[in-house]
């Protein structure tokens, strides 16, 4: 993850813990513009949506988190 990417995760996190719901929709969007197969962030936006009752597009986001996720665990176990 890039500077940029983790500086722009870290403020979503703040406005998102702060309830500033929309400003951390707007964050997670941008990160994942340049970064679409980040488990942590589809996760988190996941979690966000789900908060402002988009559930399916919620449930889609965390099922895409699950299934990069998945893959890297099973990356990781091949290399050992």
């Amino acid at each position: 993850m890039s500077k940029l990417v983790q500086e722009k995760l870290s403020e979503a996190l703040q406005c998102h813990n702060a309830g500033m719901l929309q400003e951390a929709g707007l964050l997670y969007g941008q990160i994942l513009q340049e970064d679409p197969n980040n488990p942590e962030v589809l996760h988190l936006f996941g979690i966000l949506l789900s908060q402002v009752g988009d559930f399916d597009t919620a449930i889609a986001s965390i099922l895409r988190a699950v299934e990069l996720m998945s893959v890297l665990i099973k990356e990781t176990q091949m290399q050992h």
